[in-house]
């Protein structure tokens, strides 16, 4: 969609959400697209909000958080299929890199909704801050 210049958000929940934390998150994330109908973003922002699978009243005040850099360090096995062929399996477990402190993951982590405007630009987050202010409640 940004590719094309129309707005974009992506929005995530972690794994066994209720319905009332999407229906919140839904809400929010609505709220935000709207309040950016007229603002003009980069051609590459894309709107990231993500939240924890939390209760509502245990959920901490969105943030705006710069995008994590931690990576996931999967491992894999090799195994041989029914043919004799080799292939490659992902091995069970979730591992990553440390996650900075004050990161979307950081935040997300400690219980709060994070949004992230993803831009090819390490600064793009700054350009956003005082308009976000207005979806903090």
């Amino acid at each position: 969609a940004r590719m094309l210049r129309l707005k974009a958000m992506a929005v995530s929940i972690r794994p066994h959400a209720t319905w009332e934390m999407l229906m919140n998150l839904a809400r929010l994330a609505v709220r935000i697209a709207e309040g950016f109908e007229h603002t003009e973003l980069p051609r590459m922002c894309v709107i990231n909000l993500n939240a924890p699978a939390l209760p509502v009243e245990e959920l901490k005040p969105l943030r705006l958080a710069p995008l994590s850099q931690s990576f996931f360090l999967d491992a894999y096995e090799q195994r041989t299929d029914l043919h004799g062929n080799p292939y490659f399996w992902l091995k069970p477990g979730i591992v990553m890199e440390e996650i900075e402190e004050g990161s979307d993951l950081d935040l997300l982590h400690k219980g709060h909704i994070t949004c992230t405007f993803v831009l090819p630009s390490p600064d793009s987050n700054n350009k956003y801050t005082e308009k976000m202010q207005d979806f903090a409640h």
